[in-house]
C-alpha cells in the first residue's frame, strides 16, 4: 500500500504503482509515473508527465521536471 502524507498534494491523474511512500509537503503533477517501491521526500516536485522508475529514492527538496524519465534503481 502506499503513504502518502496528508501535506503532500498528488494529481488524481498521476499514476503511483504499490509500495509508494510520498512525504510531507510533496507535490506531484498530472500525469506522473512513478514506479514501485519508489520514495518521493519531503518538499520534492514531480513535474507533469514525469516518469520515475521502480527502487527509487528522490531526496528532501528534488525539483524533477518534466520531460524527465529516472531509470530505475537511481538515487537522486
Amino acid at each position: 500500500a502506499n503513504m502518502i502524507h496528508p501535506s503532500a498534494s498528488v494529481d488524481p491523474s498521476a499514476d503511483l504503482a504499490s509500495d509508494v511512500v510520498v512525504w510531507q509537503g510533496t507535490s506531484i503533477r498530472e500525469g506522473a509515473v512513478i514506479g514501485e517501491r519508489t520514495s518521493i521526500g519531503q518538499y520534492a516536485y514531480v513535474g507533469p508527465g514525469a516518469k520515475i522508475g521502480r527502487d527509487c529514492k528522490i531526496q528532501n527538496g528534488v525539483y524533477v521536471y518534466e520531460p524527465a524519465i529516472v531509470d530505475d534503481g537511481v538515487f537522486i
